[in-house]
């Protein structure tokens, strides 16, 4: 078990655990950002591809449009979450933990939505193995996050 001065301020103080979390929404920031870059290009080439606009529903401009607000905003809050969590707040804390569980939730909803449309295009030859297997390590991050978060050690540490 670490000791920390009480007082003690900065990321080179936090818990081995929360340092992690810290770098990880850094990571998570860089990756929200070409996320939201990869998904405006996605729509401008599947635009492109009058065929393959075909077999989306009418709902999925509004989807994307959604998305990629949800992402941008998700981007600033993991920026703000990065700064804050060294300083030692509570807020902070509970605000990640919270941004993790509705994106999980958002997450399940917008894969079982787009459940039909990703087996139209699947069956045009459209390769979703990435979006799969990002989807899945976004999840596994989250669950990470969310237990670090939750544990005695980083509810101890963010005490302000």
């Amino acid at each position: 078990m670490s000791h920390h001065h009480p007082d003690a301020l900065g990321f080179s103080e936090m818990p081995g655990g929360g340092k992690f979390v810290v770098v990880l929404l850094w990571i998570r920031f860089g990756l929200g950002i070409c996320a939201t870059f990869g998904l405006i290009t996605l729509v401008n080439a599947l635009n492109g591809m009058p065929e393959a606009a075909a077999l989306l529903p009418d709902w999925y401009d509004g989807f994307v449009a959604f998305s990629v607000v949800q992402t941008i905003v998700w981007v600033i809050l993991y920026a703000v979450f990065a700064v804050r969590l060294p300083q030692r707040r509570q807020s902070a804390r509970t605000g990640v933990i919270t941004l993790e569980i509705v994106g999980l939730a958002l997450a399940v909803l917008s894969f079982g939505a787009m459940q039909g449309t990703y087996n139209d295009l699947a069956a045009q030859g459209a390769d979703f193995t990435s979006t799969y297997v990002g989807s899945c390590l976004g999840a596994v991050m989250s669950f990470i996050v969310i237990g670090i978060l939750s544990g005695a050690e980083m509810k101890s540490w963010c005490d302000r």
